[in-house]
């Protein structure tokens, strides 16, 4: 975890939040590197815009260990699993670019496998796919069956996959960050730093898919999860939008950049943890 002081740097009208960019990393990058007859890891990702908002913690990872990242970006996502979408169809062109050893990051919101309504980014209500959609159960299974669909073919290519669990989701709008971020003279207004409790967050989906994708990390030889939640939740039942100081969300679900970047000491661990840097 970060332990930087909160820092400003007085911009005229708003500050910038620094600690996550300016703290001291002692990155790991594995013996696989620029200098390898293998060439540089690859780390694609795959997913709505929840493959996004990790970018900046991939791309740092990227810069300094000489990895390339591959992405798409907005309306052209490739989002698997999805069990609504059918691009599941693409999993040979996700594939092609990487070879032995790269990493596929599957990160998304999930939101359609959601028991209840769920906010947008602005904090309008959305459809509850939970009635307008399939049951739920149904639905779930075709996750699950896209999953594996995934696992198997990325095995054949000895290429391994990292899940992110579902990240912190607030149940109440979000103020904009230019409000937030406590410039000079001025007292950030109420409603900047809404918490939600864990209960909601683990409500909000199926408590077998939990417990399938567990069962998947244990048995099946090319897959990891990696689970966000503690780098956010440092409160013991509670998660909030400011982290060490920092915003770490720019609306109800999306990272900022710099609360992106609040992981990279946990997520390099969690690599080297589990080998993947060789």
């Amino acid at each position: 975890m970060l332990s930087a002081p909160y820092q400003q740097l007085y911009l005229g009208e708003k500050t910038e939040d620094l600690p996550a960019a300016n703290a001291s990393h002692n990155i790991d990058c594995g013996e696989r590197n620029n200098q390898s007859s293998l060439g540089p890891k690859t780390m694609r990702t795959v997913g709505n815009s929840h493959s996004l908002h990790i970018l900046p913690l991939l791309k740092k990872l990227g810069r300094e260990c000489g990895w390339e990242i591959i992405h798409a970006i907005h309306p052209d996502y490739i989002n698997m699993p999805s069990a609504f979408n059918g691009q599941i169809n693409r999993i040979e062109e996700v594939l092609r670019p990487l070879r032995p050893g790269d990493l596929l990051i599957l990160s998304s919101r999930y939101r359609h496998l959601y028991k209840t309504t769920y906010l947008s980014a602005s904090g309008d209500k959305w459809v509850d796919w939970h009635l307008k959609r399939e049951h739920i159960d149904a639905r779930l299974n075709k996750w699950l069956e896209e999953l594996d669909i995934i696992l198997l073919e990325a095995k054949s290519k000895s290429i391994q996959v990292i899940l992110f669990l579902p990240n912190v989701e607030f149940d109440v709008p979000v103020m904009k960050e230019s409000m937030c971020r406590g410039e000079w003279f001025q007292v950030s207004p109420d409603g900047c730093n809404p918490s939600v409790s864990k209960e909601f967050l683990y409500r909000r989906f199926p408590e077998r898919l939990f417990s399938e994708i567990e069962r998947r990390s244990l048995n099946v030889a090319n897959f990891y999860v990696f689970d966000p939640l503690p780098v956010y939740c440092q409160a013991s039942d509670f998660c909030s939008r400011k982290v060490n100081g920092v915003l770490a969300f720019k609306d109800t679900n999306h990272l900022s950049l710099q609360g992106s970047l609040l992981m990279l000491d946990d997520f390099n661990e969690f690599l080297v943890a589990n080998k993947l840097l060789e």
